[in-house]
């Protein structure tokens, strides 16, 4: 049996994208909401005009007596005087993927999980379920365009969650359905070996329900974890290859939207249009249709609905202009995912002059992959590096932004600091130029188009 509901929830770091989705959860159930955060942002704001009552100082006196669950966010430290004083008080404590976990057995739950692909494809599930009349609960890792919100408070019977890797967080959760759209090493500041961050997905898969389904990209990732898999129904999704269940082909752009066909156990579905750049989204738009047909959307009803999604703030997002050049920001924090924005600028922009700015993230995924992110920035024509932006980590002794540079081999490179950039960017005359990061350089990209 799930838990009873907490009467008053205290949110250490509540302004994260991920924790004020849950916050508004609470809201909207009638639970009293506190809660800390080191900034005053748009989303804090958002929450106090729901009822939430925030402050921004570590001061553990202002936390209610009430408070009968403490739910905090692996940024930050255990040090932290408020974790201290709630630890000093006996309050339950949990990481916000517990608290997920426990709303995930209170519901059926649409669980996305990878390395690349989350915020989106969890977001076009919520939206077909939602445009389709299903009315999800929906906690997103983004803003959606379509609904202004990272948290969609359904009444339906639905829940989908992204399931992230981090700190072995999705371990916590309970799926239904499960969709993993790749399986690619990264935090090995927390898993340290290949070998274990894949044995976190493997722990994951084997904790779907029995009678529920497993989404997996590529046949070979499915062979991997079949050990996991058991009796769970396996669906395999992807594109081009005719083996797998589900997949997208003939994809190509027409009028600055990417069409492609889709062929899945239901049939075959010609012109299917997607409001969002990139063959890695196409990719993840049908993971997010099979995801929903496991949910018992028929296949007809979700594809009409498909090119009504708008897209997800800071995942290819236009925003603007700047002189003469169009403006993208993307949350590409990965070798990988860098690549594959820069591989959808090419597809959308063709032969236009493009200037990739890219703000690598965290000291340790820098040292890790610094030449991957080296390959995949040398498919640019220019490139602007900026500092590194460390979020949790302190520093680590010669790594820096030069640990990258010295790995582009592209003669027009450049790095600056996020200060130096603007008056760079004036002068290198682009006709597109692509934001990459996880950090705060989607702020500078915003501030140069306003």
């Amino acid at each position: 049996m799930p838990k009873p509901l907490p009467q008053h929830v205290y949110f250490v770091g509540i302004g994260g994208i991920g924790m004020s989705g849950l916050a508004r959860y609470y809201l909207r159930r009638g639970i009293r909401v506190s809660g800390y955060d080191l900034h005053h942002t748009e989303l804090t704001r958002v929450l106090a005009e729901e009822g939430a009552k925030i402050h921004y100082d570590d001061r553990p006196d202002w936390i209610a007596d009430s408070v009968d669950l403490a739910i905090y966010t692996p940024a930050v430290p255990d040090t932290f005087g408020e974790l201290v004083e709630l630890r000093r008080r006996g309050t339950t404590l949990m990481k916000r993927a517990g608290a997920l976990g426990q709303i995930s057995r209170r519901m059926p739950t649409i669980a996305v999980a990878g390395t690349h692909g989350k915020t989106t494809t969890s977001s076009i599930a919520a939206y077909l379920l939602e445009s389709t009349g299903r009315d999800p609960v929906a906690f997103l890792g983004g803003i959606s365009a379509n609904y202004g919100t990272n948290y969609l408070a359904g009444e339906g019977e639905w829940m989908v969650v992204e399931a992230d890797e981090y700190d072995r967080s999705f371990l916590e959760l309970r799926p239904n359905i499960a969709v993993v759209t790749f399986i690619e090493p990264d935090h090995l500041d927390i898993y340290g070996e290949v070998a274990s961050f894949e044995e976190g997905f493997a722990d994951f898969i084997g904790r779907i329900s029995p009678d529920g389904g497993v989404l997996i990209t590529k046949p070979h990732i499915a062979r991997a974890l079949s050990r996991s898999i058991g009796s769970t129904r396996l669906v395999t999704y992807g594109l081009e290859d005719a083996s797998l269940d589900w997949r997208a082909h003939a994809i190509r752009v027409e009028d600055g939207a990417y069409v492609f066909d889709l062929e899945c156990p239901e049939g075959a579905f010609a012109g299917l249009r997607l409001g969002m750049p990139g063959r890695h989204n196409v990719e993840n738009a049908v993971a997010a249709l099979a995801a929903c047909r496991e949910a018992g959307v028929p296949v007809p009803e979700a594809v009409e609905r498909l090119a009504g999604f708008k897209g997800v703030e800071r995942r290819f997002e236009t925003l603007g202009t700047f002189g003469r050049a169009t403006v993208i920001s993307d949350y590409a924090h990965h070798p990988t995912e860098v690549a594959a924005a820069v591989q959808s600028t090419k597809e959308m922009f063709g032969s236009y002059r493009v200037v990739g700015i890219f703000q690598p993230h965290l000291y340790s995924r820098t040292r890790d992959f610094a030449v991957a992110f080296g390959t995949a920035l040398s498919d640019l024509q220019e490139v602007v590096l900026l500092e590194i932006y460390p979020a949790r980590e302190v520093p680590i002794a010669g790594v820096t932004s030069m640990t990258i540079f010295d790995h582009i081999t592209v003669e027009k490179k450049y790095l600056v600091s996020s200060s130096e950039a603007a008056a760079l960017l004036r002068v290198l005359d682009a006709e597109v130029l692509l934001f990459m990061g996880a950090g705060d350089v989607d702020q500078l990209a915003r501030a140069l188009v306003a």
